[in-house]
């Protein structure tokens, strides 16, 4: 048995309403594409902030090393470390953007050590803002790789579908619409020539 003879009505109906849901997920992908380049752009900026802020966190905690460095000598400096070893807590937080998952960390010190002098003091607080900026930026930059990376996974889809599905839907409609058409045509004319055979059995 062909499929010309098992296609129906209700088959063509049935194919309509695949194209038709088909076409919707194409619509609603691609108005995550353009959220998800929206937010693309806007964390790259910020990428770009925190990269900068790292850098300048960096040079001054190494300017504040160096001249606790020379104020303390590297006997003190390394007793000092020692006690402030396990002093750093990293709060994790679990998140979600348009099916993207990730992770927020902020890391803070807990219960410094009360610090005797104002260098040392400034030097706790520049490994903060350190600290900080590090964290900051491997989130961010973390983030910019997973909206990357999704981004990616929606063009794949869509050109599934644009490419594969929609015209597969549309060939098989169609085909079913002219397999009907051709099957009505043939039905009219069977019934024209069997009323010009009544017409001419009752003359």
């Amino acid at each position: 048995m062909s499929f010309k003879n098992v296609v129906s009505k209700s088959e063509l109906l049935r194919e309509k309403k695949e194209l038709q849901a088909t076409e919707v997920v194409d619509r609603i992908l691609s108005t995550k594409k353009d959220v998800l380049i929206q937010r693309l752009s806007e964390k790259t900026d910020q990428a770009a902030q925190t990269m900068s802020k790292y850098l300048a966190s960096l040079t001054e905690m190494y300017i504040t090393f160096q001249k606790l460095y020379l104020e303390l000598g590297e006997e003190e400096l390394v007793l000092l470390s020692k006690t402030q070893e396990g002093k750093l807590e990293l709060n994790v937080k679990h998140d979600r953007f348009m099916d993207v998952n990730y992770t927020i960390i902020t890391g803070h010190s807990s219960s410094w050590i009360l610090p005797f002098t104002g260098s040392i003091y400034e030097l706790f607080n520049k490994g903060e803002e350190l600290i900080s900026s590090i964290v900051d930026a491997a989130w961010t930059r973390n983030l910019v790789l997973k909206i990357i990376k999704d981004l990616k996974d929606t063009d794949r889809l869509m050109n599934a579908i644009e490419r594969i599905a929609v015209p597969e839907h549309q060939e098989r409609i169609a085909y079913i619409s002219f397999v009907l058409e051709e099957r009505e045509r043939e039905e009219l004319t069977r019934t024209k020539k069997v009323r010009e055979k009544l017409v001419k059995s009752v003359v």
